[in-house]
Parts: C-alpha cells; structure tokens; sequence
C-alpha cells in the first residue's frame, strides 16, 4: 500500500469519529508512522496542522448542522467535543464571523470545510500524457503554491526541480524571474486535492 493510502486511511479514520474522541496514536498507526511523523507529514502535505483540520471539519459539519437539522445548539456542540455552549460560540464566531444562532437564524452562508484526500500520483500524470499541462491542471482547480515552507536553494535548481517531480511527484518549473532575470522556481504538490 503506497505512503497516499495509508494517508487517506488515517483520515477516513478521523472523519470516522470527528462526534467522539479521536486517538491520534490510531490514526498514526494506520500511516505506519509514528504520531511525531504522521503529524509532521500531515501538516507538510495538506499545509495546515492535524489539530486544525479536525478543529475546521467539526465546526464545518456543525454549522451544516445548524443550517440543516432542528437540533438544539448545545446537543450540536456537545456532539462535536465543545462543553459549554460559550466555547462553541467563541470557536464558530473565529471560524464564521457569526455567531450559532445567527447562522441558524437563516440568510448566512457557511464556507464548507471539505474532507481532504490523497489522491495518487498517477492519476494527475494521466493528465499530461491527455495533452494537458501541469499549469492547465492547477488552473482547473483554482488554487496555486505561491511559497510553502520549507524551502529549498540548491546549486542547480533544475536538477532539485527535477528530483523533486521524479521522486515525489511535485510539479517543480520556473515560477518567475527575479529583476535580474534569474529564474524563481517553485515546487508544488500534485495530489492534494480536497473533495
């Protein structure tokens, strides 16, 4: 099983029981990592920390919902780990900019906080060989890498670009050029893609 599986796997198993406790030495287990490196690879890769993915994808079903359901606020944030229904406020209120009751009262729209998967390398370079570019695929999504930490100068950065696309399967090119005209180059993943 590929290191993207085992990833989507540790993530099928916390969306599995974002109403519950989530045992993060479990979903590390299912990456065959240790919890240090399942956090570190999982913050590498998706660009935001373990803790506030799952702190996003709570407050993201419950303000669903809250939109969706007839169910009593504090039933809502008890479900998804708050207790006491300030402390939900105080997290719904950063995330949102408004408050429970006002997201129930109707007329908000709530960003949805999708579930994230891994999706194989191979799956995005069918695309190049269907005549499409990396610049085409990336634009298709709406989304771009400007800078990410952490990063990398090397003597030769062609031959850094091109390690990282032959062994991780990054897109590596030239991303600009400096006054001077000195290529900027930028690496960006391949496979990320929420769903």
């Amino acid at each position: 099983m590929d290191w993207q599986a085992k990833m989507n796997r540790a993530v099928g198993y916390i969306e599995e029981n974002l109403t519950g406790e989530i045992d993060l030495k479990a979903a590390a287990r299912y990456t065959g990592c240790s919890l240090w490196e399942f956090q570190r690879l999982f913050s590498f890769v998706t660009h935001t920390s373990l803790g506030e993915y799952i702190r996003n994808r709570r407050l993201s079903l419950a303000g669903d919902e809250l939109q969706n359901s007839g169910e009593k606020i504090i039933d809502i944030a008890i479900k998804y780990g708050y207790d006491s229904p300030a402390a939900f406020s105080r997290a719904f209120g950063r995330q949102y900019g408004v408050s429970p009751s006002q997201a129930r009262g109707g007329g908000v729209t709530l960003p949805a906080y999708p579930k994230i998967t891994f999706q194989t390398i191979d799956e995005e370079r069918t695309d190049s060989m269907n005549g499409k570019n990396d610049l085409q695929t990336y634009s298709e999504r709406g989304y771009y890498v400007k800078e990410n930490a952490p990063v990398y100068f090397t003597r030769d950065m062609e031959k850094t670009c091109a390690w990282f696309c032959d062994t991780l399967g990054w897109y590596g090119d030239i991303a600009g050029r400096d006054e001077s005209g000195t290529p900027i180059y930028g690496c960006t993943l391949r496979f990320f893609e929420a769903t």
